[in-house]
């Protein structure tokens, strides 16, 4: 995203300094970093998590959030699986919305640039991710599928429990689709261990890398 677009979106929320934005590469994403004239327009950021931009949702963090609410961010995710080719996060801002979802990420393919079949999702509180992740939900007619943030999916599905090599999606288009409680079932059972704080999950590699922020 250029800057002129980041400039039409952050600037809703106050003036900007003259040089009020620069970015920087971060793996293949682009860090911005943001300067308002006044500090008070930066108070939206420490409740509100990500901004919508275009197609994009931008994770937002204030830098003089402290150590202990930055962890708070990271502290009750989860991974969604099986989305369509080509999804970006505005086509699933109705269910970020319906699920309360405070921050939503979609990873590009490293080589192709396009987005993955799979998103990170952040929520505010355990009663919020709970809810939403005992629930199934579908996207263009494709179940959804929930898991924990480490478990690998299959780059040409989305889907969890095999690697590309071994994916029938062509031959099946998904048209067997688990029931409602065998999904609930496999994310409760592989998220039996789920991480308790962001120093936990730093730990066991169990974040997504070169996530944009501002």
């Amino acid at each position: 995203m250029e800057n002129y677009n980041l400039k039409a979106v952050f600037s809703r929320y106050g003036e900007l300094e003259e040089d009020g934005i620069t970015t920087r590469l971060k793996g293949i994403y682009r860090q911005a970093f943001i300067t308002y004239k006044d500090e008070l327009s930066l108070q939206p950021f420490y409740a509100q998590w990500s901004v919508w931009a275009f197609k994009e949702c931008l994770s937002v963090v204030p830098v003089l959030l402290s150590e202990d609410k930055k962890s708070e961010r990271f502290q009750f995710a989860a991974k969604i699986n099986g989305l369509p080719f080509n999804t970006c996060a505005r086509d699933l801002q109705p269910l970020v919305t319906k699920t309360s979802i405070a921050s939503i990420f979609i990873p590009r393919n490293p080589v192709t640039y396009k987005p993955m079949k799979y998103a990170f999702v952040y929520f505010k509180n355990d009663e919020d991710f709970s809810i939403a992740t005992n629930n199934v939900y579908e996207y263009e007619g494709q179940q959804l599928e929930w898991s924990p943030l480490d478990t690998k999916s299959c780059h040409r599905c989305g889907y969890t429990g095999h690697v590309a090599k071994e994916c029938q999606t062509e031959l099946r288009q998904r048209s067997n689709k688990l029931n409602r409680n065998q999904l609930l079932q496999q994310f409760k059972n592989r998220n039996k261990s789920r991480f308790n704080s962001y120093a936990d999950a730093t730990k066991g590699n169990r974040y997504p890398t070169n996530r944009q922020r501002h």
